[in-house]
């Protein structure tokens, strides 16, 4: 993601229409306890997706939301960086209100929701991430998006091509 995604948005933002969902392999259960989730690599990457779903719901619209979890994906410890991602690239959402969202059903009914959304992938989805462009997931379109997201979307874009489809990223940027 960070290597791709967060170069391509910054660069092509004006063309592009991007759906995260932060769910990845999580298993959804029902009990005595209510909703449940389970994550593949534990309570850490729960507690990350839902904080990431937390700041989709109140941010509501990519440019806003996108810039924080490229911060925090690009850090180490993206739990830690949460934070302080959050105030540097949107200072008017509060953490309150991440940890309100969270820690109440709000946050609960978010991943409900993504787990639904994940769910529902056709072709279902087999690891992660699963990417589609322009509602399609295949083999070729996924290691295209992988390891050349700007070359991809400059051969499926219909509009008008933009200008940075003539140029390459460069390093720089990539680890900005």
């Amino acid at each position: 993601m960070v290597q791709e995604l967060c170069p391509v948005w910054n660069r092509m933002m004006e063309v592009l229409n991007i759906t995260l969902i932060p769910f990845g392999n999580a298993e959804i259960t029902q009990g005595a306890q209510g909703v449940q989730f389970w994550c593949q690599h534990g309570a850490e990457e729960c507690l990350g997706n839902m904080i990431q779903s937390c700041m989709i719901h109140h941010l509501k619209n990519t440019s806003s939301y996108l810039p924080v979890i490229c911060c925090m994906e690009a850090a180490h410890t993206v739990l830690a960086t949460a934070q302080q991602c959050l105030q540097d690239h949107a200072p008017a959402l509060t953490w309150e209100t991440i940890s309100d969202c969270v820690e109440g059903d709000l946050g609960s009914r978010l991943m409900h929701v993504n787990a639904r959304w994940t769910i529902g992938l056709e072709p279902p989805h087999l690891y992660v991430p699963w990417i589609l462009i322009n509602g399609v997931h295949s083999e070729d379109i996924q290691h295209h998006a992988e390891t050349d997201l700007q070359d991809l979307v400059c051969q499926t874009y219909t509009g008008s091509l933009p200008v940075v489809c003539g140029q390459r990223i460069s390093v720089s940027e990539i680890q900005a």
